[in-house]
């Protein structure tokens, strides 16, 4: 991420077209299929950068927050058709994508979490696995945060 006056809005609009219009797309094309299910469940992988307000965060926690918003809405306009929908947000998670972070803005993160050290991809994968399973039939319309202590 860079500083606001120093992103262009065609950036920005990547992040949100890789972050936010891309997966509504996706869940407009599933969902015909999904209204034929039972027990149909959408997770959404948010951010805790989409809660908490980083400096040159603007166009990644933007889109993230955005997400995370829909997920909310899509939660209560697609109860009538037995689909839940959540979102996870985790913070630094060791990825490729995390290597390209700030060395600064990831250490005070990391610093910062309940784990004091980042998030394995394991540990998103289990959490997606709970939240579409029969374990959490209840749980509809909630951002699960991950390693947050901020």
């Amino acid at each position: 991420g860079s500083i606001f006056e120093m992103s262009s809005i065609s950036d920005i609009k990547k992040m949100f077209d890789i972050n936010f219009f891309s997966q509504l797309r996706l869940i407009q094309l599933v969902l015909r299929l999904m209204k034929n299910s039972s027990n149909a469940s959408i997770c959404n992988i948010g951010s805790l950068s989409g809660i908490i307000p980083q400096r040159g965060n603007l166009s990644y926690g933007t889109s993230k927050s955005a997400l995370m918003f829909a997920t909310k809405i899509l939660s209560k306009e697609l109860a009538p058709y037995k689909i839940r929908v959540n979102a996870l947000a985790p913070g630094v998670v060791s990825s490729k994508m995390a290597d390209k972070m700030d060395k600064q803005v990831r250490e005070r993160m990391v610093k910062a979490s309940i784990l004091k050290r980042e998030l394995r991809p394991s540990e998103i994968a289990k959490k997606i696995i709970y939240l579409c399973s029969d374990k959490a039939a209840k749980v509809n319309g909630k951002i699960l945060k991950m390693n947050e202590n901020l």
